[in-house]
C-alpha cells in the first residue's frame, strides 16, 4: 500500500442493501465513527494519538467494542489519517451488519489498493460491493468501501 490519505471514515453503520436500506436498529451495536481526531471516539492505539505529526503506532492486543486502532506510520489529522509508509493498517471492532470506510488515494488519479479481513479471515460472501471474497480490492479515486453479512450482525475486527 503506497501512501494513502483515509479521509473521514464512517463505521460500524448497518445498512443492508446498500446505502439506502435502514439500519437494523434492534442488532445495532456499533455508532457512526470517524478516523480524524475532530469527531473520533474509541481510539485504543497505545502510543495515543498525535495529532498532525506523523507516527508509528500500534495495535493494541485487544480491541473493546467500538474500539479502533492504527499500525505502522501515520498521520492523523483533524479529518482523516494519512498513511505516510506501505503496510499500515486500521483495526476496528465493531458490531453491526454492515461496515463502511470512505477512503481516498493521497494523489488524484491514483488508486488505492487495500485489503479487508474479518476477524483475521477473508470475508468470503460477505465481502460486500467494493471487495472481492479474498479479501483485495481497489479504488480507482476518492470513493467509499463496504463490506458486510448481510445475513446477520457480527462482533467482528477489521
Amino acid at each position: 500500500m503506497s501512501s494513502t490519505r483515509m479521509s473521514t471514515a464512517i463505521f460500524g453503520l448497518s445498512t443492508a442493501g446498500g446505502f439506502e436500506a435502514a439500519a437494523d436498529w434492534s442488532t445495532l451495536r456499533s455508532p457512526e465513527n470517524y478516523v480524524g481526531y475532530g469527531r473520533t471516539r474509541g481510539f485504543a492505539s497505545p502510543e495515543g494519538a498525535a495529532p498532525d505529526k506523523p507516527r508509528m503506532y500500534e495495535l493494541p492486543a485487544r480491541l473493546r467494542l467500538n474500539d479502533w486502532a492504527l499500525s505502522g506510520d501515520w498521520t492523523m489529522k483533524r479529518e482523516a489519517v494519512a498513511l505516510n509508509k506501505a503496510n499500515g493498517r486500521i483495526a476496528y471492532r465493531f458490531h453491526a451488519r454492515d461496515l463502511h470506510l470512505v477512503m481516498g488515494p493521497a494523489v488524484s488519479g491514483t488508486s488505492v489498493r487495500f485489503r479487508v479481513l474479518i476477524d483475521g479471515q477473508p470475508p468470503g460472501a460477505a465481502h460486500g460491493s467494493d471487495v472481492d471474497e479474498q479479501a483485495t480490492a481497489g479504488l480507482p479515486s476518492s470513493g467509499c468501501t463496504s463490506w458486510s453479512d448481510n445475513r446477520n450482525p457480527s462482533r467482528s475486527t477489521v
